[in-house]
């Protein structure tokens, strides 16, 4: 299949990633329609959207597009039969091997007739090897990952593995490069494939020196963000992905990598069962 033959997108899961992910896809001039099972999350995925592309216009970040325009592109439903008039479809529900698992089963029974549907999933962890044995075609299963906020970091990780398609994983990338307007990274599937094998170490460690009084939360922060010409430093990112997201990439490093470094930090985790979150819950390492 040509990347020209897509034209019609479905994003599964309505949260802070499929709802950006939708946006960006409509920014492009595809049919989008995002997917939930949960009212309230789709309709706060339409508010969100609107703000989003609205920042973006006072920013002359939109071309010649309206954001009445590009939202309109979007369609928003509860009903996972939509996503049979799509030619691309990517998950973006919660990181849950189970849930995924439970997913992929009910599209495959879905598409049984759609031989040519590609099924793509935005893990930022979970081993696309495993999740590509239960999607409805494994040929065309890879890892599609963007990075939050979507709709503004340019990365875009690609990931294979050996049963991919040959060529599938250009086409997608040539889509995701010219249509887009993203740049791609092609990753051989592997435990937290890049970016995240590199950063969310780095996060955790940040946690430990906080717990173990080697230095405060601001000090900390600063140090990466002067000394390292990071913009943002570690506990505030951390805020910024959600705690949450980052105990379970952790979890999963070390589990299928059986290295203790990947623990999560004492501090991290309590936060976490706290429902302390991030920005998300409006409270976290800092408050919003």
């Amino acid at each position: 299949m040509s990347n020209d033959a897509i034209t019609k997108v479905g994003l599964i899961g309505a949260g802070q990633m499929g709802r950006g992910i939708a946006q960006v896809f409509a920014t492009a001039s595809f049919a989008v329609t995002l997917c939930d099972s949960n009212a309230a999350a789709l309709a706060t995925a339409q508010k969100e959207i609107l703000i989003s592309l609205k920042k973006l216009q006072e920013k002359n970040l939109l071309a010649a597009q309206s954001p009445d325009d590009i939202i309109k592109r979007i369609l928003f439903s509860q009903d996972l039969q939509a996503m049979q008039g799509c030619d691309l479809v990517v998950e973006a529900i919660v990181e849950n091997l189970v849930a995924k698992q439970k997913l992929y089963g009910q599209l495959k029974t879905m598409m049984q007739d759609r031989p040519n549907i590609i099924v793509v999933s935005n893990t930022s962890a979970l081993s696309i090897a495993t999740l590509q044995a239960y999607s409805p075609n494994p040929q065309y299963f890879l890892g599609l990952h963007f990075m939050n906020p979507a709709p503004l970091m340019p990365l875009v990780e690609i990931i294979t593995t050996a049963a991919t398609a040959r060529g599938h994983a250009q086409m997608i990338k040539e889509l995701v490069e010219k249509k887009l307007a993203k740049q791609a990274v092609m990753i051989h599937d592997s435990p937290g494939f890049l970016l995240n094998r590199l950063l969310v170490p780095y996060l955790n460690e940040a946690v430990k020196l906080l717990e173990g009084g080697v230095a405060s939360r601001d000090d900390i922060d600063k140090a990466m963000m002067l000394g390292a010409g990071y913009k943002m430093g570690p506990l505030a990112l951390l805020d910024f992905i959600g705690l949450d997201t980052c105990e379970s990439i952790l979890r999963s490093l070390g589990a299928d990598t059986a290295q203790d470094h990947y623990q999560p930090a004492a501090m991290l985790v309590d936060l976490v069962r706290q429902g302390h979150l991030g920005r998300k819950t409006k409270k976290g390492f800092y408050d919003y």
